[in-house]
């Protein structure tokens, strides 16, 4: 390949990770916002109403926009990796080994695949991992208010 033809493959595959890295982190913004505001009203409803059976349509759409957003998560995940993909492929086809250092994503993966995962307090937390913990976190409060709401009323 022709340095201007992979400086250009460069530049596509760079701003295809660009778009769905800040979608990535928009959606999990936007879906942090939304259960907090679930929350919030269910806080709200039993504050002034007191506890009730129908009330549990909050902490259920709560365990569901956590899977619907998870879900999303995982597409677009996908679409990162393959730009990561595809930029690993053209530092290794580019780059000599003098220029190694310049392979960030593929130095990036050497050096995480080497971190302990555990413990948690020192533990290599990706992106993934993060979201993930957040997304089960509010799928286990949802079910907690669940089974409040239909057990206790």
């Amino acid at each position: 390949m022709e340095k201007e033809q992979i400086r250009e493959y460069r530049e596509y595959a760079w701003k295809y990770f660009e778009a769905h890295a800040e979608h990535r982190l928009r959606t999990f913004s936007f879906y942090i916002i939304f259960a907090t505001l679930l929350i919030g009203a269910f806080a709200t409803l039993i504050g002034n109403n007191g506890l009730q059976k129908s009330q549990f349509l909050f902490p259920f759409s709560l365990v569901f926009l956590s899977f619907i957003f998870w879900k999303f998560e995982e597409r677009t995940r996908m679409l990162v990796k393959n730009a990561e993909e595809a930029l690993k492929y053209l530092d290794e086809i580019s780059l000599d080994d003098k220029d190694s250092v310049l392979a960030l994503f593929n130095n990036d993966d050497l050096r995480t695949r080497s971190l302990p995962k555990w413990p948690l307090t020192i533990g290599h937390f990706s992106y993934s991992r993060v979201f993930r913990w957040v997304y089960v976190f509010f799928s286990v409060l949802g079910c907690i208010g669940i089974s409040v709401c239909l057990f206790t009323t």
